[in-house]
């Protein structure tokens, strides 16, 4: 998750996840890289908000923004969440 989503989702449901005890508070700036401080190294990351739109399971309305191109790299203020993989390169 990027920090330029975490503001929304907690907008639209940080209070939910605040009462079960459970608040989003984490979306590092450096992305996926964040992970190399303890080993990990990312081999692949996928947006969920493009897999949405490939399954067809987006509004309509929202369909024209899933064929915009997404920032390489962390993604700061870009509102993203994704799925990502890793390899554990300290079990190498």
């Amino acid at each position: 998750m990027s920090p330029g989503i975490l503001p929304l989702i907690n907008a639209e449901m940080g209070s939910l996840l605040v009462n079960a005890g459970s608040p989003l508070l984490f979306a590092p700036e450096e992305g996926e890289n964040f992970f190399r401080l303890f080993g990990w190294t990312p081999v692949a990351s996928h947006s969920k908000f493009k897999a949405a739109a490939q399954l067809k399971r987006l509004p309509d309305s929202l369909l024209p923004f899933a064929n915009q191109p997404e920032p390489e790299g962390p993604k700061g203020n870009f509102p993203w969440s994704g799925v990502c993989l890793f390899t554990n390169s300290l079990s190498l």
